[in-house]
């Protein structure tokens, strides 16, 4: 009996979901383990590790989206944060060790955590289902009339698990991309606070700790 031609459509959807998921476990870059000095170590320590650790940049991509042929628009990615002691910062959960617990960039590294594990849970329901769903299909190859359409009928309920499953890892996929972005720009005014300084009526960094933050100014 001959194939129908919906099942390359299912084909091409599997591969789409394995270049997603290869695309989630490669993006990024490497972790980096960042340090910094309590909020009561001596001044010149703090110092220099705010000089270190803040942030100068943040590196991000333009992506064209296209519908069916058609420009549908563009979006922008987050690559990493540049911190000026030469740190490339990928991963927001990276930044935990040097702010407040409390801080928001340590609210947002946590969301992103949360959401990126959802997405990625999804994804794989999504990319078992459809394989699980063409080998049903696969199998129906050899099978003929009512057993055929059974089997082809069962294989393509369980594919279209798979894709149910899509909306879940998109959802969550793009809510972990808006933490991952959010804590990066907490982080610049997050950092200063973690080490203990405070911003003078001129508008400087000041140790919180002297007299009427009577210390030069840091920017």
């Amino acid at each position: 009996m001959k194939f129908p031609r919906f099942v390359a459509g299912i084909i091409a959807m599997m591969v789409s979901v394995a270049v997603s998921l290869t695309t989630m476990a490669c993006a990024g870059g490497p972790h980096v383990a960042l340090r910094a000095p309590a909020a009561t170590a001596p001044l010149s320590e703090r110092q220099a590790a705010y000089q270190a650790l803040r942030p100068v940049a943040l590196s991000m991509t333009q992506v064209t989206h296209y519908q069916n042929g058609h420009y549908a628009g563009t979006s922008l990615v987050t690559n990493h944060l540049q911190l000026q002691g030469g740190f490339l910062v990928a991963h927001p959960d990276d930044l935990l060790a040097v702010v407040n617990d409390t801080s928001a960039t340590a609210n947002f590294a946590r969301n992103y955590l949360r959401s990126r594990a959802m997405s990625r849970r999804a994804w794989a329901v999504s990319y078992v289902a459809y394989g699980v769903g063409l080998a049903i299909m696969m199998a129906s190859l050899g099978s003929d009339g009512d057993r055929f359409n059974r089997m082809l009928i069962s294989g393509g309920a369980v594919a279209g698990v798979g894709c149910v499953a899509m909306i879940p890892a998109y959802v969550f996929g793009s809510r972990a991309a808006s933490a991952r972005q959010a804590a990066f720009v907490a982080f610049e005014h997050d950092l200063p606070e973690s080490l203990g300084f405070c911003v003078d009526a001129q508008g400087n960094l000041a140790d919180c700790g002297a007299s009427s933050y009577g210390m030069p100014g840091m920017r």
